[in-house]
Formats: C-alpha cells, structure tokens, sequence
C-alpha cells in the first residue's frame, strides 16, 4: 500500500512540474524576464581543425587574449547561473583548452539545478575525451545530470577530412566513436553524431544516415548556417555552402524524408519545419531556448543571447552577466530578434531541449502529421 501511495505521489509531483514548465514558458514570458535555463559556453576559440562552414579559427585570437582561469572564478560567482539547467560546451574546440576538467568541475559547483551538460567536440583528442568522460561519469550520475559528447562528422572517409580541413580527421572521429561507445558499457553516458548539412554533403545524407545506424550511433543532422555578426561570422562562405536552385528539389526531399521517420520525435518536427521554411520561406515555429530563457558567453567574456547575433557586453568592462542579460536595451534588442530574425532561422538551437516546455506543439505535430499554426 506504502508502495502504491508513493507512486501515486510521484505522479502528481511529475504532473505538478509538466504544468509548472509549460505555465511558465508561455504564460510568464508576456508579464517578465524569465531567469536563463538554457548556456552555451565557448571556452576557447582555438581549434586545429579548418572546417569549411566554421570561421571561428580565421579570428586570429590568441590564447593569451582569452579568458583566464581566474576570470571564469569571478564571473561563475554571479547568482544567474543558479538557474541554468541545460549547458553546451563548444569552441574552437573545447578539449585544446588546457584546464577544461578544472572550468567543468567550476561550472559545476556554480550551476546546482543543472541536468544536461553536453561538450561538443571534433572527436580528434580520443584519449583526452575518454579520460574526462571517466573522471567525470560519475559526478554527473551522482548529481542526476544527462552527461552528452557530441561528436562532428561531416561525411564518410577522406570527404570528412576535406571538409574538416585535416587530413585523418575522419580516423578518429571512429576511433573516438569506438571509445565511447565502450565507456558505455561502464558510465551512464549519451554520445552522438553530430553533422552539419551543406551544399558540400547534401547528397551524402542517407550514406551518413545508415553509416551511424548499421553502428547504433544517434545522429542529429542540423543545416548549416550563415551570419554576418556573432562568433562565428561566416557569411562570406555562403556561395561556396549553400544550396542552390539545382540543389533545392533533392533538399526538400531530404528534409520531407527526415520530416516523418517518427513524428514524435522532436527532430522530425524540427525537419518539417525547415521542410515549410525552405520550400516557400514560411515563418518558424520550433521553439529556441535562446530568445525566451538562454544565452552564450564566448572565451574573450562576450556575451550574446545568439551566437548569430551582436555581442550584447562583456564581462571584462566590469559588467556582471546578470547586468548584461537583464539590460532594458538588451531585453528590447531580444525582442527585436524574435521578430526579425528568428522566424527565418534554420538553427537547431538545442530547441530539444524546449520539447517539454512546447510539449502542446510536439504532440499537435505527432497527431496531425502538421505544424501548429501558433
């Protein structure tokens, strides 16, 4: 009987929560500032890779212009990230930084509500990566935090390594991927494939597909990007990556093909949506965390709501980041974005991680085969 009242009391509890997310995702927004759930932090903007869509190494910043240990010290003092739940760890390429165990175990301390913490790297460090994942497995399984590496792959065999601009790239990304999928078998660990879709790799798409399910690997297929601001700042490669007008009917099908694998599975509403998007540019409606209760800080202390957007301060001119993201100004540059910008963004945004605050648009998508109209 014990059993069963306990039972019925973590239902209620998990009902409580469900509605108490959706309530304050949409309801709250219209009357405040929402405290920021959602982190990426860009700890370093070296990286030995050249990719071909990414110009965050083209920058020029030199190791001694990023932030110091200490600095992330003084800044992770701020209360704001008592708030954050899910952080993305990306660069350059995060494990070039040389204290990046000591950062994650300070993010750690700082960020108590926190529940995914996902490191996203190009898979070339093999034994820095298995080393960090055993020191820190099972911080993470204590402390109930999803642990994700997220590891890039762009093609198969010597393409990957042309469009990573390395030559053997593509080596070990399998032999990264043959690690973790070992450390598996040990640690509460969730690892994935991570590939960016460009004019490059368009006709590649299904090879890469089954490549990563003949292994049982998760694939997450994004499409690329291009901004003129931010930290990436990489529109002047759009005429060399970008889809064309020949390129648009096998795009479509692409996207169509990846719209209904499983229609309860958020990426497929994500697909489906771009599938509206690029086919006669109607306006987004898959969530992103950054616009409503996330935001980004780079290796050099800026601070962005998007990393396609304008930096929006930064920690080193004595600004706390709570100051920084709860700026008037700033606040009203956000709203600006999500009329302006956002409705024609083809980013992912680690918009799953939004899958039970706009739980209603999933599950209209899942029923009807079709997007809200909300």
């Amino acid at each position: 009987m014990l059993t069963f009242v306990k039972k019925i009391i973590k239902k209620i509890k998990y009902l409580f929560n469900f509605l108490s997310r959706i309530y304050n995702y949409n309801v709250l927004p219209n009357f405040k500032t929402l405290p920021p759930k959602m982190l990426i932090i860009a700890v370093t903007s070296q990286c030995n890779f050249r990719c071909q869509m990414c110009d965050v190494w083209r920058r020029g910043i030199r190791k001694e212009q990023e932030l110091k240990f200490s600095d992330w010290q003084k800044m992770m003092k701020d209360p704001i990230f008592s708030s954050i739940e899910a952080l993305n760890i990306t660069g350059g390429e995060p494990f070039l930084h040389p204290e990046l165990p000591k950062l994650i175990n300070l993010y750690l301390e700082s960020m108590p509500r926190l529940r995914d913490l996902s490191i996203s790297t190009n898979g070339f460090f093999t034994q820095k990566i298995v080393s960090l994942v055993k020191d820190l497995a099972p911080i993470a399984e204590k402390r109930g935090i999803k642990l994700i590496i997220s590891v890039s792959m762009d093609e198969i065999g010597e393409a990957h390594d042309s469009l990573r601009g390395f030559v053997g790239a593509f080596q070990k990304v399998e032999e990264t991927i043959l690690e973790l999928k070992n450390l598996q078998k040990k640690y509460d660990l969730f690892f994935m494939v991570n590939c960016v879709i460009s004019k490059k790799n368009l006709y590649e798409v299904k090879k890469i597909r089954e490549w990563c399910e003949t292994r049982n690997i998760p694939l997450r297929l994004t499409l690329v990007g291009f901004f003129d601001t931010g930290f990436i700042s990489n529109a002047d490669k759009k005429s060399e990556l970008d889809f064309t007008k020949e390129d648009k009917n096998f795009l479509l099908e692409t996207l169509k093909s990846l719209s209904f694998r499983d229609r309860n599975n958020f990426a497929s509403y994500y697909f489906y949506d771009m599938l509206h998007l690029y086919k006669n540019k109607s306006r987004r409606t898959i969530p992103c965390p950054f616009i409503i209760d996330g935001f980004n800080i780079d290796c050099l202390g800026e601070v962005r709501y998007c990393f396609r957007n304008k930096e929006i301060g930064n920690f080193l001119e004595n600004f706390s980041i709570s100051e920084i993201y709860y700026k008037p100004e700033n606040l009203i540059f956000r709203a600006q974005i999500k009329k302006k910008i956002c409705p024609q963004c083809n980013a992912t945004c680690h918009c799953e991680v939004e899958t039970e605050n706009e739980f209603l648009k999933l599950f209209w998508f899942s029923l009807t085969g079709r997007r809200p109209w909300w």
